[in-house]
């Protein structure tokens, strides 16, 4: 018992010091994100469907979306009308992005011709543009000794420091890369498959400068209790735009939580 005393602390600090004040902003209003993991083994849907339904963010960014899935998310489309997603063309693609502002000069592609996959585009969000992309990392254990996911493995790196060799860090320097070509005002989501106090995600966040001003929530696993998940779900904001509050939603159908965005505009 005093060992998971122990862990439950060491995991749970972290998260807990990480919830900080709501950063200032200068507009009142409020840009409302949902970022969820459907997870390909999930047993149900209604649940997650009822969820997104009732959440009635702005925009949705959704990930290990099956065809299942896809058929299953038909009632949203009513409330979203306004879809990014690569099924059609990238046969391992499983992002969407769904929105109810218009999405002007929409991607959907692999990074920079690699990996991951990036969906979204440019929304116009009270009369300000902003960049909205959706994205899931691979998990942090493939090995990637010679480099081989990374889209130019002799470029001089953008992220810093001694990192893995892994595929999940190949993914996050092409990710990177392209992030910097992007303008400013700018929102990632998704499934990092990485803690934020991680080398390579703090590396990740230094090279973009993308940050979640409000904090953290532990989103996976949710089979296991409280203390011992870890923040793998994140939304990300950098440029004028900052991260007001962040909340894990309930449990739904995956093995992941849905995490909640609130983004406001500082000048």
């Amino acid at each position: 018992m005093a060992t998971l005393a122990a862990l439950a602390s060491t995991l749970a600090w972290p998260v807990l010091a990480a919830h900080r004040p709501a950063a200032e902003v200068t507009d009142g209003h409020r840009l409302k994100v949902v970022s969820a993991n459907l997870w390909f083994a999930a047993p149900t849907n209604q649940p997650t469907i009822e969820f997104l339904m009732a959440s009635d963010a702005d925009i949705v960014g959704l990930i290990e979306v099956s065809a299942s899935w896809q058929r299953a998310l038909a009632p949203l489309l009513a409330k979203y009308p306004y879809k990014v997603d690569c099924f059609a063309t990238i046969p391992e693609c499983e992002t969407v992005l769904l929105s109810k502002l218009p999405i002007k000069a929409p991607r959907a592609e692999r990074v920079l011709g690699g990996a991951p996959v990036v969906v979204g585009g440019e929304v116009d969000w009270n009369g300000k543009r902003v960049e909205v992309l959706a994205t899931h990392l691979a998990w942090p254990f493939t090995p990637d000794y010679g480099q081989h996911w990374r889209v130019d493995p002799n470029a001089a790196p953008v992220l810093e420091g001694r990192l893995p060799a892994s595929r999940q860090a190949s993914q996050a320097e092409n990710l990177a890369q392209l992030l910097n070509t992007l303008p400013p005002d700018l929102v990632v989501m998704g499934d990092f498959n990485g803690a934020p106090w991680s080398r390579l995600q703090s590396a990740f966040s230094d090279a973009t400068r993308l940050e979640n001003a409000a904090g953290w929530e532990l989103s996976w696993p949710t089979m296991l209790p409280w203390p011992f998940r870890l923040p793998i779900d994140h939304v990300l904001s950098r440029g004028h735009l900052v991260v007001t509050g962040f909340s894990a939603g309930p449990e739904l159908d995956s093995d992941h939580f849905p995490v909640i965005a609130e983004i406001g505009w500082r000048d």
